[in-house]
């Protein structure tokens, strides 16, 4: 199968130059989506020759649902990898990934997620790759799109032997965390 990435960044130069670099050309295109950074993120973006687009958020919502649907609209591929700037996927496991035999009905995948903030590594599971005519997001960027599929019964699958590897900056990550499971839990509160 052919795989997009879709990537939605703001000051992620640092990021960007320790994980995406190493992995970005095992996709078959890139979009990636700048909210207005400040550091040199563009710029990096440009000398890897990735197009990105600028789009102002038209609110205080971090949560970036418009931006991340608008993300997955400027794919031109069936299939959607969905990563943030801190994540990183081996590039074998790219490759494995665009090799596997997959059902017309199916809408999404989810992987196993380390979380490397911890002396001990924590282990969750992400929806990452998506059907793009299928899957949009609703209100959370990462949650409510994952309730919303397993509820109705849509076909996914997981991908067992793929580690999706997470780097958040732990003080950083936790206000954000904090502030999105706010915003979710006011606007849906069995979300």
């Amino acid at each position: 199968m052919k795989l997009w990435l879709s990537m939605i960044v703001k000051d992620e130069q640092e990021n960007l130059k320790n994980y995406f670099s190493k992995f970005f050309k095992a996709f078959d295109d890139v979009v990636v989506i700048d909210t207005w950074s400040n550091d040199g993120t563009c710029n990096y973006l440009k000398s890897l020759w990735i197009k990105y687009y600028n789009e102002k958020l038209q609110h205080e919502d971090k949560r970036l649902i418009d931006v991340r649907n608008k993300s997955i609209e400027l794919n031109w591929c069936d299939w959607v990898c969905i990563l943030d700037a801190d994540e990183f996927i081996e590039w074998h496991d790219i490759e494995r990934i665009k090799k596997i035999d997959i059902d017309e009905n199916m809408w999404w995948f989810f992987m196993k997620r380390l979380d490397h903030r911890y002396k001990t590594d924590f282990e969750d599971y992400k929806m990452v790759i998506i059907n793009r005519e299928k899957t949009k997001f609703l209100f959370n960027v990462h949650a409510c799109p994952q309730v919303s599929l397993r509820d109705s019964w849509y076909i996914w699958k997981r991908l067992n032997s793929v580690v999706l590897h997470h780097y958040p900056k732990p003080r950083v990550y936790r206000e954000m965390y904090i502030e999105q499971l706010k915003n979710g839990i006011s606007e849906n509160p069995s979300c």
